[in-house]
């Protein structure tokens, strides 16, 4: 599961198992609507405490999550990898100031 700068309302969802790849929308990251409408929503009631106990004051509840199951993975070079795609400073900066950033996905994922 992770988030795009182009999409911050949006959870993607990313599997890949051998040759087969999917990318799909997991739904909205409750960030993206306020407190007051989030409570009508069971499945925000029912998890509230854990929900907010990994809040981040900056990027609320959306996160970016990995799994690999591999034998002989290099893992400092897939987190090495995987930071390059994080956000600079600068383009934090931008998210901020709600400047768009180009999307690279297919509108409807």
């Amino acid at each position: 599961m992770f988030w795009l700068a182009s999409r911050p309302n949006d959870a993607i969802n990313f599997s890949q198992a051998g040759g087969s790849s999917r990318l799909e929308r997991a739904g909205v990251w409750w960030v993206s609507m306020p407190f007051n409408e989030r409570i009508y929503y069971q499945s925000f009631v029912d998890n509230k405490d854990y929900i907010e106990s990994k809040w981040h004051k900056k990027w609320g509840d959306r996160m970016n999550e990995i799994v690999f199951i591999d034998q002989d993975i290099d893992k400092e070079k897939k987190i090495a990898d995987f930071e390059k795609c994080l956000l600079k400073e600068s383009e934090q900066n931008q998210f901020e100031n709600k400047i768009k950033f180009e999307d690279p996905f297919p509108k409807e994922i």
